[in-house]
């Protein structure tokens, strides 16, 4: 025989994420008692695209990032988060690493 009684969550999500709380709460059993934040994502586009010598400037093609992570209902962080580059799944560190040689690489094409 089975018991059942009903209770009271308090959710806690980052101050990023997207879901409303009552939403986590009705998705809470089905993801296994766990939160799954989602950040809101970032879109990236130039629109002046790539100069290109004696033609037409090129288009450059939009990106975008964003970020989920899970916690618990307190907030306490369970797992790694994923951050994604324009739908590609990358650890922490492997963004850290893509930062990194991003900022290395403009400076290389901003030197003279």
């Amino acid at each position: 025989m089975s018991r059942t009684t009903t209770t009271t969550v308090s959710i806690t999500c980052p101050h990023w994420c997207r879901i409303e709380p009552q939403a986590h709460a009705d998705d809470l059993w089905n993801q296994g008692g766990v939160l799954v934040h989602h950040m809101p994502e970032i879109r990236i586009n130039d629109a002046g695209g790539f100069e290109q010598a004696g033609s037409d400037t090129l288009p450059a093609a939009e990106f975008s990032i964003g970020m989920t992570s899970l916690s618990t209902p307190g907030g306490r962080l369970q797992g790694s988060s994923v951050i994604y580059l324009d739908g590609h799944e990358v650890t922490v560190d492997q963004a850290e690493q893509i930062a990194a040689a991003l900022l290395e690489v403009i400076a290389l094409a901003k030197a003279p």
